[in-house]
């Protein structure tokens, strides 16, 4: 039951991925044929995830570790116990650090661009 971030031989451990929002942007080609009503269409897999993320600490050194490995611009792996859909190897952007209202959390929110395993 845990979700870690991993960069440089450095691990850490969320307390909730809190949220996870992927695109798979499409990669076909399409031409419209002068002169018909038809299309040229040359089929492409999708790209890889892009999205955004939004993890919980309870930890104030761990939330602030996890924005600077975020914001370091290396290569992260995260890893979910629960979840194994939301494992990849990815680079981030934007990164957000957030305290909750209780004052008690932390939400880190990152934009990411999945990296080919």
């Amino acid at each position: 039951m845990a979700t870690t971030l991993s960069s440089g031989g450095d691990t850490l451990t969320a307390t909730l991925h809190l949220g996870y929002t992927a695109t798979r942007r499409g990669r076909t080609v399409m031409h419209e044929i002068l002169g018909t009503n038809e299309l040229a269409v040359t089929g492409r897999p999708a790209g890889l995830r892009s999205g955004r993320r939004e993890l919980l600490f309870r930890d104030d050194e761990v939330a602030v570790a996890a924005v600077e490995m975020l914001s370091g611009g290396g290569i992260v792996t995260l890893a979910d116990t629960d979840r194994p859909v939301f494992n990849m190897t990815f680079v981030a952007a934007a990164v957000e650090l957030e305290l909750t209202n209780t004052r008690r959390s932390w939400i880190v929110r990152f934009d990411f661009q999945e990296l080919a395993p």
